[in-house]
């Protein structure tokens, strides 16, 4: 499912070396789907989790869907994701989604918090999507995959070589600067409106420009998101 292949830091001592792969988020997500789907005596069942079925002896002993569908277990793995009362901002804007076009996961937050569990906000902060069409890539330096492609199996089955796509590097401009400065307040974070503690080794391009005041210039990465998705993913 890959569309790019790299080794990062390879200027840099093998402990900090790392692959990377950039993968086709519509034919990964097809993928993982049918290995799941045939894998043997795995039993799936989808639907939202609202509320933890506890015992006398405060054990956990299944869950149970906003169907109100009950579901025996003697654990339960709960992996929530971005889900559990999930919020999307784009600008000013806000709606009830886990991620974009999926729908959040409503009532688990408070079952949990009326067991006990501390909940918090994380802010991921992701951004935008650009129409690759309005781009124009010649001005913008490419990053190509590695000629020579490694992989993360060592079974050899799994090493299916395939046509590499480009990412793209473009940079900041004190103009980029000043537009961005100028904007602050329209977005969530720094306009008040959301106070969730975002990445820590993340920091999106308003936080650069902000935390970062004596840097004349930063990287924008543009990367496909799939052979068939017409969509940049600036960062």
């Amino acid at each position: 499912c890959y569309l790019q292949k790299r080794v990062l830091n390879l200027s840099k001592g093998p402990a900090v070396r790392a692959l990377r792969a950039q993968t086709d988020k519509r034919e990964y997500s097809l993928e993982m789907k049918k290995v799941v789907e045939s894998t043997p005596n795995l039993f799936i069942r989808e639907a939202m989790v609202t509320e933890l079925l506890i015992g006398k002896n405060d054990n956990v002993e299944g869950v149970r869907t906003f169907f109100g569908v009950d579901f025996v277990a003697s654990a339960v793995v709960v992996t929530t994701g971005t889900f559990m009362n999930g919020k999307i901002w784009v600008g000013r804007a806000c709606m009830s989604a886990g991620r974009a076009c999926e729908s959040a996961s409503q009532g688990l937050t408070e079952n949990l918090q009326a067991l006990g569990f501390e909940t918090d906000r994380l802010k991921t902060g992701t951004p935008p999507r650009v129409d690759f069409r309005t781009v124009d890539l010649s001005i913008l330096e490419c990053q190509p995959g590695d000629e020579e492609v490694r992989w993360f199996s060592f079974d050899p089955g799994f090493h299916i070589e395939r046509e590499q796509m480009c990412c793209y590097l473009t940079r900041t401009t004190s103009s980029t600067h000043q537009i961005i400065k100028e904007n602050l307040h329209e977005t969530p974070t720094y306009g008040g409106w959301v106070e969730s503690k975002g990445p820590r080794y993340c920091p999106s391009i308003e936080d650069k420009i902000v935390k970062f005041k004596d840097k004349e210039s930063h990287q924008i990465f543009l990367e496909p998101e799939g052979r068939s998705i017409p969509e940049l993913y600036v960062q």
